[in-house]
């Protein structure tokens, strides 16, 4: 089945599933107890790897090729692909942890952001909250003082009316007074 896949993935000019794939055949290799096949394998899959720089592949292919090379005997090899893993698996590990720091610090500046910005809109909500407030108060005594004018124009014209009233009668008993 690998075998296939690798057929597919190399028709389709996907060098990193090629890696992948080269990998996954000299595991199997390598299980099966064909070291030299395996290596074979595991070679074919770091120099792929070294032309499309992927360096997940290119860890793994090293790290198994470490395993191989120790399995065959050949220290040396092995040693110089043990190093080659440990460096992409550093590499690979301070490349996730600045990651991680530069997400961590971009949260950190959203948050303050985001954060300034509730401030904000608390701020403006409470001047908000203040002025319809100050209206109300403003609508509440020009009201007043409406209803005190009209309550004061009621009165001044009851009166009027009563003094006239008044003023008819008093005509009224002047006439009478008169006849007499």
């Amino acid at each position: 089945r690998h075998q296939e896949g690798l057929k597919v993935r190399m028709a389709m000019g996907d060098k990193e599933g090629v890696t992948n794939s080269y990998n996954n055949i000299g595991t199997i290799s390598l299980l099966e107890g064909k070291k030299k096949e395996a290596a074979e394998f595991f070679e074919k899959a770091i120099r792929i790897g070294m032309e499309v720089r992927h360096r997940i592949d290119l860890e793994m292919s090293h790290e198994l090729m470490y395993q191989v090379q120790e399995q065959m005997g050949n220290y040396a090899l092995a040693l110089k692909h043990y190093k080659l893993f440990i460096a992409y698996r550093d590499s690979l590990m301070n490349e996730e942890y600045t990651k991680k720091t530069v997400q961590q610090q971009m949260q950190y500046e959203f948050g303050k952001k985001e954060e300034a910005a509730q401030f904000e809109q608390n701020r403006k909500d409470e001047v908000a909250a203040a002025e319809k407030k100050k209206q109300k108060v403003i609508l509440f005594s020009i009201s007043a003082l409406g209803c005190l004018a009209l309550a004061f124009a009621f009165f001044a014209w009851r009166s009027f009316l009563q003094k006239k009233k008044s003023n008819v009668e008093i005509t009224r008993q002047k006439e009478v007074i008169e006849q007499k």
